[in-house]
């Protein structure tokens, strides 16, 4: 199936990973008041911290040794960013 004319190849290129977020999401059962922890911060995990806030967590918690990808997460709303070259994540 052609996508709508309408739909530019930026935005075709995000469905595939948005859908993967949402599924790590779904299949989570991330809900209202929940604390996440996300391990990476590629496209993938920065559409699943975005879903995470967007479905109630209370608290999402990215760990990403990459220090812009971590900037990238504290900018879409992590609220606590760990980098795991520097303490133990676990």
């Amino acid at each position: 199936m052609p996508a709508p004319e309408d739909v530019s190849d930026e935005e075709l290129v995000c469905v595939d990973p948005a859908v993967v977020a949402l599924m790590a999401v779904g299949e989570g059962h991330v809900r209202l008041g929940d604390r996440v922890a996300i391990f990476g911060m590629g496209a993938i995990g920065l559409l699943t911290l975005q879903m995470c806030k967007m479905s109630g967590s209370l608290c999402v918690i990215p760990v990403e040794p990459v220090g812009k990808r971590r900037s990238l997460a504290e900018k879409f709303g992590a609220d606590h960013v760990i980098d795991p070259t520097s303490v133990e994540a676990g």
